[in-house]
């Protein structure tokens, strides 16, 4: 007794060529991650993620403090004096289009991807 027939095969090989497909561009593509960090609606500073050797924390002087830590493809808030900490909360920001913000401190941080083609962006 058979498990697949020769069609079942075809398709399931067909399938599995077509994920390898769509998969591969997104495997072997160089993604380059900038980050924008601006405070009270203007631009403080951009980091380009993709060139950072060694993490490296930084602070600003908003009141609350908030300290963001900048890592490889990686930046996030790492400490923040306001009650609710939402912004750590958010995690770390690792693909373009990503954006975390300390609302009582006024700071947003956004990254942005070459590849970012999105016009909107729900959740």
């Amino acid at each position: 007794m058979k498990l697949f027939k020769k069609t079942d095969l075809i398709i399931i090989i067909a399938v599995l060529l077509a994920a390898a497909l769509i998969s591969v561009p997104r495997l072997l593509g160089s993604d380059r991650l900038t980050a924008e960090i601006y405070v009270n609606g203007e631009l403080e500073r951009t980091v380009e993620l993709s060139e950072v050797e060694k993490e490296y924390t930084f602070s600003l002087s908003t009141e609350p403090e908030v300290e963001i830590t900048v890592g490889r493809n990686e930046i996030f808030f790492s400490k923040a004096d306001c009650k609710d900490k939402l912004c750590i909360n958010s995690g770390r920001l690792t693909a373009g289009g990503q954006t975390a913000a300390c609302l009582p401190a006024k700071v947003v941080v956004s990254v942005r991807s070459d590849r970012d083609k999105n016009d909107v962006m729900t959740y």
